[in-house]
């Protein structure tokens, strides 16, 4: 072979090798994103129900048309409560309304909430029904809902009294003018009244109005306009009252004040109530008030002792004196007692106890809660029959009184009150005198300001001191039982709180607090359990006496905290404690400069070190193959991190952290943290909160070119070149010792 076909050769191979060099392959990666549909079938499934509609006639007892607007309510019964379902009123001579598209097997209520001032309202519902698939059934009335006109004609008489504070009569009272006034929807709304002196008495003054402007159940004020000119005209109304239908006869039933009025002279001053001393009032539904202020509307409940005698309720002219709390004194306040002072005193107590503690029992088993009791009251006071159940039991004992008082043989709901009292006298004989330490009873006498000719009357009122628990569950936030808590609890007194219980045992999960009576509370976590947040705000919540059960509410608006009024338990959930660590990633070159690295990732372990109390450490990996980069802009921060918790053998240890860096080829590695200085092991730069710096320095070492220019590539090709030139000179050498040339 000559030189130029070598020559040729040599240059075929490195065009061959060119091409092999710039087909080197290239891998490419391409993610797929798939997506993904479903269809969702909508199904309507038919259903056929009966139609439900109901339509009432409405008309006077006699048939007649009722002319000019009625109102209408229909509400929708939901356990205790009711809802509208609609409402409006009838203008038309023909007084019909429809109802449609009513539920199944729900009750309803019909009620006539506005009648000419020419008829009567009735005060309960008219009619009561509900549906099933069978149509409509009535419980109560029908379709038909009668009105009874009323009498308007004849005048309505009140007799009231005015005197001054000693009760002596006003001597002028020709300048005593009154002014009447009905509540109604846009204010009040005078009534035309006339007003005339007796001449037989010295004081009492007769108030003349139609009946035709009395409303049942509407709100009235008795205003005075003027007074002689020695005495103070009173400000505001003297008295507020309603009218009531009760068994076919019209009452007046004071809800502020009385038919008493007292002047004061020019300057005099109002004579406080002493300790002992309560105003006594006629309330709704002839429930009677003992109370403090001057108005009906507050206080509490009392009894007629004497029921001989008729309560007066003749406002501040009646001072009730409270008698020492003792068996003599409830003994004298008694007209005729069945039995000793002894035997009296227990067996009140008895029977308010046993009362209050079957309350649902009576009005449910005994039917007290029939709406005969509730008569026309203005709040419909649903408890009316028990209130008098209790009252002639009483009298049962302090005056020797077989028969029922309040609705005598004849009346339908003497039947219903007859076997519940008589029930109550059986059933409270059962009560055990443990159980009546816990009331008590107070008696009072009647103690007139003015010379009056009202009886006497006696009163006594009852307390009953019962109490209920509360159960606090301590827990994590996985809901498991939580140790290591100490609680004090406070109840309200007089504007301040007071201790009831301190420093409960902290080596529990459930707290029971006992003997609490009705008032406001506040529970404080004093110790919270170590490693967990504190409570911070106090859990406050209210206890109320309801009949014979008790309820609880809570106040505060925690929502670590949540409330089981069924069982009075709150559970408490405590937030373990966090902490924060942020992890820095720092790169030097081989003389100490920083530089910033815009590619690549490094991997790490977190570490976490538990130190207990005796200064015993352990570690393990909290976190495993954590990695930095330069798109976290070489940081990362954990914000989720325990400060304290348990070891394995229940002690209680600290946490503190650390981090170990995957080695990176080429660098070395140090570790500082922002408490200290740069540390080599990376145990000596734990912290329990803070920064950790992980250091990385190049090595010194012999520099190739940087990856992505030519470089290395050039390198290569020229070994290549200087092989294939070596070959051919192997080859050239051959040819040469063959053909017997040097």
């Amino acid at each position: 072979m000559n030189k130029k076909t070598l020559m040729k050769k040599l240059s075929s191979l490195l065009i061959i090798l060119a091409i092999l060099i710039q087909m080197f392959p290239i891998a490419t990666y391409a993610q797929e994103n798939a997506t993904h549909t479903s269809r969702v079938r909508h199904v309507r499934a038919l259903r056929t129900t009966p139609e439900t509609y109901v339509k009432f006639q409405i008309a006077t007892n006699a048939g007649d048309v009722v002319v000019g607007k009625v109102g209408y309510k229909l509400v929708e019964v939901n356990g205790s409560s009711e809802t509208i379902f609609k409402n409006g009123f009838l203008n038309t001579a023909n007084k019909e309304v429809e109802f449609s598209n009513l539920k199944l097997n729900t009750t309803y209520k019909m009620y006539i909430t506005e009648v000419p001032n020419t008829y009567e309202r009735p005060v309960q519902s008219v009619a009561e029904f509900y549906f099933d698939t069978s149509g409509i059934h009535f419980t109560k009335g029908g379709s038909g809902i009668f009105i009874k006109p009323r009498n308007t004609t004849t005048k309505l008489t009140m007799g009231v009294h005015v005197q001054d504070t000693a009760g002596n009569a006003i001597q002028n009272r020709n300048a005593v003018k009154f002014e009447l006034k009905k509540e109604s929807d846009g204010g009040e709304t005078a009534i035309s009244i006339q007003s005339t002196n007796d001449t037989y008495t010295k004081n009492k003054i007769y108030i003349n109005l139609s009946k035709g402007d009395v409303e049942i159940n509407k709100k009235y004020k008795l205003y005075m306009t003027s007074v002689p000119s020695d005495y103070q005209k009173p400000d505001g109304s003297v008295a507020e009252f309603y009218f009531s239908y009760e068994d076919g006869k019209l009452f007046i039933r004071y809800t502020k004040g009385g038919n008493v009025f007292v002047l004061k002279k020019i300057g005099e001053q109002d004579k406080p109530l002493a300790a002992n001393e309560y105003y006594g009032f006629v309330g709704y539904g002839d429930k009677i008030k003992i109370s403090k202020s001057n108005d009906s509307t507050s206080g509490s409940e009392a009894f007629c002792f004497r029921s001989e005698d008729t309560f007066p309720g003749f406002g501040e002219n009646a001072i009730y004196k409270e008698y020492i709390n003792d068996a003599d004194a409830l003994y004298r306040s008694a007209q005729r007692p069945r039995v000793g002072k002894k035997e009296l005193y227990d067996a009140v107590r008895k029977i308010y106890y046993y009362c209050e503690t079957h309350k649902d029992e009576l009005l449910k088993n005994y039917g007290l809660n029939d709406p005969g009791f509730w008569k026309d009251s203005q709040d419909h006071d649903q408890d009316y029959g028990y209130y008098k159940a209790m009252q002639e039991a009483l009298w049962y004992y302090s005056n020797s009184q077989d028969s029922i008082k309040t609705y005598p043989e004849g009346s339908n709901l003497n039947p219903k009150m007859k076997a519940a009292v008589s029930h109550i006298l059986s059933e409270s004989k059962k009560v055990s005198d443990e159980e009546i330490k816990s009331v008590t009873v107070k008696a009072y006498m009647t103690e007139m300001k003015s010379k009056h000719s009202q009886p006497y009357q006696q009163l006594v009122s009852f307390e009953l001191k019962k109490t209920t628990e509360i159960n606090v569950l301590k827990i994590n936030e996985s809901g498991e039982a939580l140790n290591g808590a100490v609680f004090k609890l406070e109840k309200l007194n007089d504007a301040s709180f007071s201790p009831v219980f301190v420093g409960r045992n902290q080596q529990i999960s459930e707290f029971k607090f006992e003997g609490l009576s009705a008032g406001d509370y506040r529970l404080t976590e004093e110790k919270t359990p170590t490693g967990y947040k504190p409570l911070g705000e106090s859990i406050d919540f209210t206890i109320a006496e309801q009949g014979s059960k008790f309820t609880i509410t809570q106040t505060s608006n925690n929502p670590l905290v949540t409330l089981d009024g069924s069982s009075f338990t709150f559970k408490v959930k405590n937030e373990k404690l966090k902490t924060r660590i942020t992890v820095n990633k720092k790169w030097f070159d081989a003389d100490g400069q920083e530089v910033q690295r815009s590619a690549g990732s490094i991997t790490y372990n977190l570490m976490q070190v538990s130190t207990s109390a005796n200064g015993t450490t352990s570690e393990k990996v909290y976190k495993a193959g954590e990695t930095l980069s330069a798109s976290d802009n070489w940081t990362k921060t954990y914000t989720d991190l325990p400060v304290s918790g348990k070891s394995d053998n229940g002690d209680d240890v600290t946490y503190g952290y650390y981090v170990v860096e995957t080695a990176v080829p080429d660098y070395g590695t140090s570790y500082s943290n922002s408490n200290g200085a740069e540390v080599q092991t990376p145990k000596d730069a734990a912290v329990s909160s803070g920064t950790i710096t992980i250091k990385n320095t190049e090595n010194m070492r012999f520099l190739l070119p940087e990856t992505g220019g030519l470089g290395r590539t050039v390198l290569y090709i020229a070994g290549v070149i200087l092989v294939l030139i070596s070959a051919g000179v192997i080859i050239t050498r051959k040819n040469r010792l063959k053909n017997g040339t040097k």
